[in-house]
């Protein structure tokens, strides 16, 4: 919730669209995360950097679509 308010809150990101749940880390990594799904974003959990300023992350949607479709390679 603190990275929400501290970066622009409801105005940036839009309503909760989903609850917070684990989901399969979308980089292959062979891990999973706690996300949260907003109108505009995806906020990602990383444990591993918990007490950082990357403990919570953006999720890089556009090039998760980008490489879906094809036009974006590894």
């Amino acid at each position: 919730m603190k990275f929400l308010e501290a970066r622009g809150g409801i105005e940036l990101f839009g309503y909760p669209i989903s609850d917070e749940h684990q989901e399969a880390d979308h980089y292959q990594s062979g891990r999973t995360r706690a996300v949260q799904y907003f109108e505009r974003a995806r906020l990602e959990y990383y444990a591993e950097h918990a007490g950082t300023r990357h403990e919570v992350q953006l999720g890089l949607l556009g090039d998760e679509l980008l490489r879906q479709r094809g036009w974006l390679l590894d």
